[in-house]
């Protein structure tokens, strides 16, 4: 009878890059090379290496008597699976579906976990049953199951599902070589997620296979990512310093995104980043790990792999030295005086004459601008010929004035001036400014007609309830991403640019300027042409840039799936942060779900959505990894912020489409926030001309100011050059 002693010593460990579907075949390999007990059977394996290309190449090299196809008969093949295991073999059982592990119920529920126990110890049960799990396109009801809970609590049996290759190859390895039996769960959605694997590797700690079950310490509760899975004294896969669960660190994606117990992951280089996105939610499985059942099981350890993060770090850590809230400036300046507001220095700021009759709304102020730009720019469906925004000045009886643009459309803009004077600002006009919510929600009843765009009703309450949180700030004397809560004083900044306009030198020499001209990445247009010619830009852009450059891609919505996955497998080695909006609006969400499972590039979207439950709905059909939504179009800071916690709720990353004035204050406040962005100055003059903002980038960041609001400070002469309109309401 194999035994774990007798099982030959792995080979030394090297890292490789792999498919977790690879990692599964190169587990399965080594395991049957190593022990001549290890066997697999099931239904088609030996078919073209089995109906998920896990098995590929097994047959060849190890043969048929130990590759064995089955009938589609599970309780029958689980049954032979124990009658081997009995006689010194190591079966590896493969069930296509989990769908289908009811069907041997008998052999799972009554016979495997049982035997041992039954027989005094006197028998191990070395059976390993692979089931692949999940929801994935072609798939019916029937073959989509998620079945890691349905055997947990029964004695005698283990229950493993890894969350990387890594994982899953050292997992899948201590499974087969373990002396009770496991059943190794394999999410569908999974198996093109690449990662680092340890190979020759094997998971350790607690999980030995060796002997008796015996009594779980309080040790055993451990959760492995804290380095501490397994009995007292030992340590969990990764030999990491053991941290308490109660010692939670801030989330800091800087530091790498912090997994389910509130315990920061270590980091690992961007190019190793593709996946399914950091928040490693697919279907209902979030953050998969290891369980097992029963008393007297201890609980595997199960090696985590670090989080993705994007190239550049997205925020300083949350506490020390180098956090912006005190210690000596990144930068090696002097220590900066005053703290960033806290909720109780916001309601100290607020006693000192805030009361009921105070920041009262008396005049509604906007300016229409419209700047013609040098050419048209077009990208996959849409052209742009004018650059728009609409200048808010809210005056209330105290004398504050706000100071705030937002929005960018063209054609309608004189319906959302319309709203705003007509229906909005007689609804705001003597309330109090120190009450965005009340304000909002005074509003709110614009967004109700039917038979008009609900769209620009919430447009021009963005306009609005911007200016009205611009006031607020300045009544307290403090930005708002103080405020707000600040996790930092600076972002890093992207460039949106790569139009169709240009050929491909001059592509090469446009993503170059934006290296030289300091930011930190590009999103590049796509999904205007073919997905041959899209990727070939895209290389050129990637190959202009250079590794240490952020690299995303945004198709708006110019794609259809097909399309938007033969782009992604086109491009999969060229390190893209993600891929923005891939698919087009007709079937968006299940379409953008299959190309982050297809592709493993980060999806990100939201922009189009403009409601709560839109963006709601991205996230729960699995569609994306960050989310772009924009206060601008969805109503404004007031709903952005709630956007924000649905988003930190399911841990999607956030970041935000254009408006970088009042974008910077909305993500420097979210612990989850990636990049602000801004087009170059021909795409947009007002973010280089309107304002001095532009100023404040360095280094691929962007440096927040200490002004009050949204600290925007207009450039008059400017402003009137381009003016196209101006209304005002007053009591």
């Amino acid at each position: 009878m194999s035994t774990l002693a007798e099982v030959a010593p792995s080979a030394a460990v090297t890292e490789v890059e792999l498919t977790y579907r690879e990692a599964i075949n190169a587990a399965l390999e080594d395991e049957m090379a190593a022990d001549d007990a290890v066997v697999l059977l099931g239904e088609d394996v030996q078919a073209d290496g089995g109906v998920f290309k896990t098995n590929i190449g097994l047959v060849e090299k190890f043969g048929t008597a130990r590759v064995r196809s089955t009938p589609i008969c599970e309780n029958g093949f689980l049954g032979v699976a124990l009658g081997m295991s009995l006689t010194g073999l190591r079966p590896v059982v493969e069930i296509m579906f989990s769908d289908f592990l009811p069907t041997a119920g008998d052999a799972i529920v009554n016979q495997l976990p049982k035997y041992r126990y039954m027989s005094g110890g006197q028998f191990a049960v070395p059976v390993t049953i692979r089931s692949i799990s999940g929801a994935l396109g072609r798939f019916g009801t029937q073959h989509s199951a998620t079945g890691e809970s349905w055997f947990m609590s029964l004695p005698g049996l283990r229950v493993v599902t890894a969350s990387s290759p890594g994982a899953a190859y050292e997992l899948l390895r201590a499974s087969i070589r373990d002396n009770n039996p496991v059943i190794f769960h394999e999410h569908k959605a999974m198996y093109g997620r690449k990662g680092i694997v340890r190979r020759g590797a094997v998971a350790g700690g607690a999980w030995q296979g060796r002997g008796a079950p015996r009594r779980p310490r309080r040790d055993d509760r451990r959760d492995a990512a804290d380095g501490g899975a397994g009995p007292r004294g030992r340590r969990g896969v990764g030999g990491g310093r053991h941290q308490r669960r109660g010692h939670r660190p801030a989330l800091d994606p800087a530091a790498g995104r912090a997994n389910g117990r509130g315990v920061t992951r270590k980091d690992r280089p961007a190019c190793r980043g593709r996946g399914a996105g950091s928040r490693r939610w697919l279907g209902c499985d979030a953050d998969l790990g290891t369980h097992h059942g029963g008393p007297g099981l201890a609980k595997c350890a199960v090696r985590r792999e670090p989080a993705l993060r994007p190239a550049d770090p997205v925020q300083p850590p949350a506490g020390g030295r180098d956090h912006p809230v005190r210690g000596q400036d990144r930068r090696g300046g002097a220590r900066r005086h005053g703290s960033m507001t806290t909720a109780a220095g916001v309601g100290a700021a607020a006693g000192h004459g805030f009361d009921a009759n105070s920041l009262i709304i008396e005049r509604v102020e906007t300016i229409a601008l419209r700047a013609p730009l040098a050419r048209r720019f077009s990208g996959s469906a849409y052209s742009m010929d004018n650059r728009c925004t609409i200048v808010v000045r809210i005056t209330t009886a105290d004398g504050l004035v706000s100071e705030t643009y937002s929005g960018d459309t063209d054609d309608e803009q004189a319906l959302i001036l319309d709203i705003i004077h007509r229906e909005l600002a007689p609804a705001i006009i003597g309330r109090s400014a120190r009450d965005p919510e009340g304000a909002w929600a005074a509003m709110e009843p614009a967004t109700n007609n039917i038979l008009r765009d609900r769209g620009l009703a919430l447009q021009a309450i963005a306009a609005l309830d911007t200016a009205i949180w611009d006031v607020f700030g300045r009544a307290l004397g403090q930005p708002l991403y103080r405020i707000w809560g600040a996790v930092t004083d600076d972002l890093p900044i992207s460039v949106i640019g790569g139009y169709y306009h240009l050929d491909l030198p001059e592509t090469a020499d446009l993503i170059r300027h934006y290296v030289e001209m300091g930011f930190a990445g590009v999103k590049f247009k796509v999904g205007g042409r073919t997905p041959a010619e899209d990727a070939e830009r895209v290389l050129v852009a990637r190959e202009a840039a250079g590794p240490g450059f952020a690299l995303m891609v945004d198709a708006n919505q110019g794609y259809d799936r097909a399309q938007a996955v033969d782009f992604g497998r086109r491009v999969a080695d060229l390190n893209l942060r993600w891929f923005e909006e891939p698919c087009r609006w007709t079937n968006d969400r299940r379409w953008m779900r299959d190309v982050r499972y297809q592709t493993g590039i980060p999806v990100c979207a939201g922009q189009s959505e403009f409601t709560l439950r839109g963006l709601r709905d991205l996230i729960v059909d699995g569609a994306i990894d960050v989310s772009n939504f924009d206060a601008s179009w969805a109503g404004g800071p007031t709903i952005w912020r709630k956007a924000a916690g649905l988003c930190a709720a399911f841990g999607v990353e956030l970041g935000h489409h254009e408006e970088p004035q009042v974008a910077s204050h909305l993500l420097a406040s979210s612990p989850n926030h990636t990049f602000v962005e801004c087009f170059d100055e021909e795409r947009d003059p007002f973010f280089w001309k309107l304002t001095s903002m532009s100023s404040r980038i360095s280094n691929g960041r962007y440096r927040l100011g200490d002004g009050p609001g949204f600290a925007i400070e207009l450039d008059w002469d400017y402003v009137r050059a381009h003016t196209v309109d101006t209304r005002v309401t007053e009591r």
